[in-house]
């Protein structure tokens, strides 16, 4: 037995293993047999066997072998022989080399303990434990506890044998090394130059350790943006080993690759091709495909090539990278998270900038979990998740993200690193987007600065410092500087890349607009057309690179009149929308908002100027298209995606959808309070809002694809338009005069493109007097006498207001004396005309509410026994508290008598219809009992009350108005408008007059956001008989008001006013809208029926006499017994019934 042991002992050290197996085994069974299995020389035998199959890469027949051994020993010694310490070391290093560095750790920790107590803190044995177990931990990312343990093992190592000894070397070697991993790289090179000069010393300068200590100090030279210095040694290194090992060694490989990437730190691409590719042949040839070093090549590989423009070949090569990493590592290690970053950045480069979102945050989440919060590379995520957050238009979070990136990078890699030059470029171009111009200048300076310390000028890496640049001064007004630098960065950019590139093309561009901007038009035109060329050959006419450009060329040629700017606009347009419905389809609501911004001046301005100057069928179709898709647009994604969410009938979405709704009520709330007495952040709350919005978007897709009517073409409306009816949508965009025009898109079923008729300039129509607006025909020689030719023959116009025409009853215009254009032909108004091509079939109704005759001097006693009522297993979160401190709501609001009658009356002609109705009259028509309804399929709404709008000038006025939330952020402009307006309900003057409310109770003042949050998707109608409910701020995407309150939550048709209304008339003109509409009519018809009832409606009226007859008639003694009554049309005059005006009734 001892003979085979020792033959097999024997192999082992000749490196014949695999005899080594055998003759251990025929030991081990001999002593099995002679001395039994629990015996310590069965165990000796099982820590022989199991390292030589350790040896041999068999670590899953090594670790039960050893553990086996361990379970012997602790009988025959216990714990703490060195015996079963010796044998736990073996079991780490089993689990390490299997690349389980976790139980490596843990069983490692657990040895050093027994190593202490059995051999000491100054025994070899415990020095060389420190050094594996700092290796794992280094394995693990953990680089803190690397360099604490090392450092400790290098303490011992001095003290035992000094620093002129290889154990010293050893671990001064590791330790330069996790410096450098920790982002310390100025340490790294201290130590690295120290163990460079021992290295030398112990072995010499022509040995393989010295390649190697070259090597590595080359890495940490390249880390500190040294690439000349790393390239002279690496090629010191690569020459050692070309002469001991030969060039089909791996390690030769792996200085090749090491020589390849230092060349690209300097630009040269296509040297570090031919390096890196010779590299993957040597170790193709010897270990296969599935090494992580091949798959470490082949990620610096597909890097090179990107940066040439080969992206398709880089794509692919990521991917083979992260097939062979996920394969050998999974996919929560470092390497793996590089070569995400890697896939991350080419989709950037490409335009895919949500992809490059969702993979950056994954990268980012890795390196948090493997190399803490404080590592440089995790700086380096949140440095490029700013830019994927920038060009999606989210600056302040961009901003954001960078400053916490710097504030890592000052403290690791220090303020004069490439990296941090990075990072102060992306906070650079922040600044510029939020329009602090000078900042961002000085900040692109100082990375400018950075860059050409660490490359030298006229290097590749200052090129975009340099572009950056020549953009804030071209924003400041100085062209002529931003010239000389895009020239500069362009020469820079095509030495370095040559002109096939996108880089290059995005310099030409650039360069284009300063000449553009300097009056240099022919020359812009020049560069411009090169760098489209560009771009389309290299990323593709769809990139947003080339939609830029697309909108400068067809800027140029407008401004200079030529004709190519027909096909750029077209073009633009076409690819503009693409990249939109695209972008939408992963974007939470206010991602939609900030990324609408880049795109919107496009559609609802300059597409429109174009037509306007450049008359042309094509024109006006691109300007039509452009028009439906921008009003509306933020809207409808957001009504589109509510309705997929709600009716997927998923549980998840279900909790997901109404946890959000929570989480933004609880923010509402806290926007309501001064900052001081916020008991929680709003930022983090926002932040985690954003988190399941992104769920919810992520989810819809199992549903369907809720961007699919996002983009209506004109000729999908004019396939739903009949004989005599005209659709026609307004427009308003900047003239070069500063001026804004009106003009209007006609279209008709008879004609084959829709026609541009330019109609007024804004300053016509609010140089005004405003008493003339209904009192004369002035208005409707403004607004429609420009149309009278295209509504020939036209009975029905379908009509999309813009900009002033919101606020205005253009369906009900005087034309003539007593005659409006009503009466000529039906005008239709529409949130757009997209409506009539997704016109569905109208709900059947069957479940009615009716508010009015409302108690708003309500007690609380009152209201708080109401409020019970509705009360769910939730707590009440809705409640706004307002407090009234001007505009004439300080003291309250008085009753309305006639909205009882009209309430009653209503109620009972529904009931007559056999619709189910409730009636919410005098102390019952609640705050509470209003937002219940939500959910509850409320198919007709009518609210007779008072309604409110302020202006945002106004409301800056009311500072006691908590529900107003003038403290939410500028990001959040709809939520604060939405908040300027709302309806009253009983019991409001309670909080209008600033008196207390119990806890849990609804104060009566119902804003547009409150109603935004309820589900209304049942609603066909809602008739707010209250005064100004058709106001809001007029924005691009419509009107921020109840209107858009109503719609968010899911109304179809809205009746709304536009100035505060007569009590009586509202009453009398309303019951008879509900009477038309029961009879049969169609909502729009109902409307007008009802509106020529009052107009013509006779009343009684005593005749008024003068002061002078009264005085008369005293003097007489006469008194009237019977004075005449005279019958006449009260209500004649506009003012009484052209208010009320009918949103989206085509269902």
């Amino acid at each position: 037995v001892t003979s085979l042991e020792y033959l097999a002992k024997y192999n082992h050290l000749l490196g014949n293993n695999i005899e080594a197996v055998r003759l251990g085994t025929e030991a081990l069974g001999i002593i099995g047999t002679v001395f039994g299995k629990d015996s310590p020389d069965y165990a000796l035998i099982l820590n022989d066997l199991s390292f030589y199959h350790h040896t041999l890469g068999n670590d899953e027949e090594a670790i039960p072998l050893i553990k086996e051994a361990l379970g012997i020993r602790e009988k025959a010694y216990g714990k703490e022989h060195s015996a079963y310490c010796a044998a736990l070391c073996n079991l780490a290093l089993y689990y390490a080399s299997s690349e389980n560095y976790a139980d490596a750790i843990r069983i490692g920790t657990e040895a050093i303990g027994l190593c202490e107590k059995s051999f000491g803190k100054e025994s070899t044995t415990y020095a060389k434990l420190l050094n594996d177990l700092s290796l794992w931990y280094k394995s693990l990312g953990d680089y803190n506890n690397a360099i604490r343990l090392v450092s400790e093992a290098l303490t011992i190592w001095e003290c035992k044998f000094g620093k002129m000894s290889p154990a010293y070397f050893t671990s001064l070697y590791n330790l330069a090394s996790y410096y450098n991993l920790s982002g310390n790289y100025m340490e790294a090179i201290r130590l690295g130059t120290e163990a460079l000069s021992l290295d030398e010393k112990l072995h010499g300068n022509k040995t393989l350790s010295y390649a190697a200590s070259l090597n590595n100090l080359a890495l940490y030279k390249s880390n500190f943006g040294n690439y000349t210095e790393a390239i002279s040694l690496v090629s010191e290194a690569l020459n050692i080993q070309k002469e001991l090992i030969g060039k089909e060694h791996p390690d030769y490989a792996i200085s090749l690759a090491n020589l390849a990437s230092y060349n690209s730190g300097l630009g040269n691409y296509v040297e570090a091709i031919h390096l890196v590719s010779e590299a993957l042949a040597v170790f193709k040839k010897v270990y296969g495909k599935e090494s992580s070093t091949y798959s470490i090549f082949l990620n610096s590989l597909s890097s090179y090539e990107f940066s040439l423009g080969n992206y398709s070949e880089a794509m692919r090569l990521t991917y083979e990278a992260l097939a062979i990493q996920e394969k050998l590592f999974g996919k929560e290690s470092p390497a793996y998270a590089t070569t995400l970053g890697n896939l991350a950045f080419h989709n950037f480069k490409l335009g895919n900038y949500l992809e490059a979102i969702r993979i950056d945050l994954q990268v980012m989440d890795i390196r948090k979990k493997t190399l803490g919060k404080n590592h440089p590379y995790y700086a380096s995520s949140l440095t490029r998740l700013a830019q994927d957050y920038f060009v999606l238009g989210n600056y302040n979070d961009a901003l954001h993200m960078v400053e916490n990136a710097l504030k890592i990078q000052e403290m690791t890699i220090g303020k004069n690193h490439p990296e941090y030059a990075s990072s102060l470029n992306v906070l650079a171009m922040c600044y510029s987007s939020l329009e602090n111009y000078d900042e961002a200048i000085r900040v692109g300076e100082k990375a400018l600065n950075i860059t050409e310390k660490v490359f030298g000028k006229g290097h590749v890496n200052t090129s975009e410092g340099i572009n950056n640049l020549a953009y804030y001064n071209s924003i400041t007004g100085n062209y002529s500087e931003a010239i000389q630098l895009g020239t500069e960065a362009l020469k820079i950019r095509e030495k370095s890349y040559g002109k096939e590139n996108s880089y290059y093309a995005t310099s030409l561009n650039n360069l284009g607009k300063y000449n553009y901007y300097l009056g240099n038009y022919s020359e812009a035109i020049r560069l411009g057309t090169e760098a489209l060329k560009i771009l389309e050959n290299t990323i593709g006419k769809n990139h947003p690179y080339s939609a830029k450009t697309l909108e400068n060329l067809a800027t140029y040629n407008w401004k200079i009149g030529s004709a190519d700017a027909v096909g750029y606009c077209v073009e633009a347009t076409d690819v503009l929308s693409g990249i939109v419905r695209r972008t939408f389809a992963d974007l939470t609501a206010r991602e939609r908002n900030l990324f609408w911004e880049q795109y919107k001046v496009w559609f609802e301005g300059t597409i429109h100027s174009i037509a306007y100057d450049m008359p042309s069928d094509s024109l006006a179709e691109n300007g039509y298209n452009g028009a439906l898709m921008a009003k509306g647009l933020l809207l409808n994604s957001e009504m589109e995606l509510s309705t997929l969410l709600k009716e997927s009938g998923d549980s998840e979405v279900a909790n997901i959808y109404n946890s959000l709704k929570n989480l933004r009520l609880q923010i509402n709330k806290l926007y309501e309070m001064p900052v001081a007495e916020r008991p929680l952040d709003t930022d983090s709350l926002e932040r985690a809002a954003q988190g399941l919005e992104r769920q919810l978007v992520q989810r819809s897709k199992a549903y369907g694809d809720y961007t699919a009517n996002l983009v209506i073409d004109w000729k999908q409306v004019r396939q739903r338009l009949g004989n005599g009816e005209m659709a026609v949508e307004f427009v308003s965009f900047p003239l070069r005069n500063d001026s804004v025009m009106y003009a209007a898109y006609c279209l008709r079923k008879d004609i084959a493109s829709p026609k541009m008729v330019p109609l007024f300039e804004e300053r016509q129509l609010t140089s005004m007097d405003k008493r003339l607006y209904l009192s004369s025909p002035m208005l409707y020689n403004l607004i429609w006498k420009p149309l009278e030719k295209e509504m020939k023959g036209v009975t029905t116009v379908y009509f999309a207001p813009a900009g002033e025409l919101y606020n205005l009853p253009i369906e009900n215009l005087p034309v003539g004396e007593g005659t409006y254009n009503s009466d000529i032909r039906g005008y239709r108004r529409l949130s757009s005309t997209r409506q009539l091509a997704l016109r569905r079939n109208g709900v059947e109704v069957a479940k009615a509410a009716v508010y009015g005759g409302l108690k708003y001097d309500t007690d609380t006693v009152t209201l708080a026994n109401d409020s019970r009522k509705y009360r769910t297993a939730e707590p009440v979160q809705w409640s706004s508290r307002a407090v009234a401190d001007s505009l004439g709501m300080r003291d309250g609001v008085y009753e309305l008598p006639a909205t009882k009658i009209e309430a009653e009356e209503i109620d009972k002609a529904l009931e007559t219809a056999q619709i189910d109705t409730r009636l919410y009259t005098d102390t019952i028509g609640t705050e509470a009992s209003f937002k219940a309804m939500s959910g509850n399929g409320v198919n007709a709404l009518h609210i007779a009350t008072h309604g409110f709008y302020w202006t945002e000038r106004e409301a800056a006025q009311l500072d006691g108005l908590a529900f107003l939330g003038t403290d939410m952020p500028a990001a959040v402009k709809e939520d604060k408008a939405l908040t300027r307006s709302g309806l009253l309900f009983a019991g409001a003057n309670t909080a209008l007059k600033g008196l207390p409310l119990p806890e849990g109770v609804e104060d009566g003042v119902l804003t547009a956001k409150e109603i935004a949050g309820m589900d209304l998707r049942r609603l066909d109608l809602v008739a707010l008989s209250a005064c100004q409910t058709g106001l809001g701020e007029i924005t691009g995407d419509g009107v921020f008001g109840l209107q858009r309150g109503f719609k968010k939550a899911g109304a179809n048709t809205l009746l709304i006013s536009l100035w505060k209304v007569d009590d009586t008339a509202t009453q009398l003109l309303m019951t008879q809208f509900y009477k038309n509409l029961l009879s049969g009519m169609g909502k729009y018809e109902a409307l007008a029926a009802a509106q020529k009832y009052l107009r013509e409606l006779e009343v009684e009226v005593k005749p008024e006499k003068t002061a002078f007859q009264q005085i008369m008639d005293g003097k007489d003694g006469k008194k009237e017994k019977n004075p005449e009554h005279k019958t006449v049309r009260k209500y004649a005059n506009p003012y009484y019934w052209a208010a009320f005006v009918l949103l989206d009734g085509i269902n």
